[in-house]
């Protein structure tokens, strides 16, 4: 798994390569996965904030288009609830850029799941 960090304001969230198999053939058809290029825009809830700096997890399921960009994000879990984690990281998500999957060369959606972790630096 590759992290990619993210830091702002001395609050870091990383998102983490959706765990796939890079390369595989299945049935004479090449399939080559979705890998990050940029990683997502994250910033750290100012609920979250304000409710002592707590750190947070979600986790996130999209549609990677054929361009390379995130479409259908939607929350699979989110801890703790309610101070904003989901929120942001699905604002985030949408700056998130990838190479799309391709099968025998040509470029095909794909569904990925990837976890978001928010915490302060140094905690």
């Amino acid at each position: 798994m590759v992290l990619i960090g993210l830091l702002a304001l001395g609050l870091q969230a990383a998102a983490t390569q959706p765990s796939q198999t890079p390369t595989e053939s299945i049935a004479g058809v090449e399939i080559v996965h979705a890998r990050w290029l940029t990683g997502p825009r994250m910033q750290y809830p100012r609920a979250a904030f304000r409710h002592g700096r707590v750190p947070g997890r979600v986790v996130l399921t999209c549609i990677v288009k054929i361009d390379g960009q995130l479409r259908d994000c939607h929350v699979d879990s989110e801890d703790p609830a309610g101070l904003g984690f989901a929120e942001a990281a699905l604002t985030g998500a949408s700056f998130a850029r990838f190479s799309p999957r391709t099968e025998n060369g040509v470029p095909a959606e794909e569904r990925i799941t990837f976890p978001v972790s928010f915490h302060i630096q140094g905690r």
